[in-house]
């Protein structure tokens, strides 16, 4: 999907966006990639976003600072995961195109 402008979002940014604020308004503060690909697939009757696609939209999202990430390392010894957290100007962002999506 070409860019309008330089700061414009696409839609599947768009899409991100939206669940990761879902998420919030659910009570899961931080979330990593496999979690948002949950919640496109149970709440989106579109088809799957592919992995690739997700995490170019996730890097997006930061470099924007809608999104901020952080690596974490379970305690268990599994694999370091990247957590996403909505930043103030991702929340008010995501409202926004909540509020627009549902005009």
């Amino acid at each position: 999907m070409r860019r309008r402008n330089n700061t414009a979002l696409v839609k599947n940014e768009e899409k991100v966006l939206i669940m990761a604020l879902d998420l919030l308004s659910n009570g899961e503060v931080s979330f990593h990639g496999y979690r948002i690909s949950r919640q496109l697939k149970e709440k989106t009757e579109t088809r799957p976003m592919a992995y690739t696609t997700l995490y170019r939209c996730l890097v997006r999202l930061e470099e924007r600072e809608l999104l901020k990430s952080k690596w974490i390392t379970p305690d268990d010894g599994a694999q370091p995961k990247r957590v996403y957290t909505l930043t103030k100007t991702g929340k008010a962002a995501a409202k926004e195109l909540k509020a627009a999506s549902q005009d």
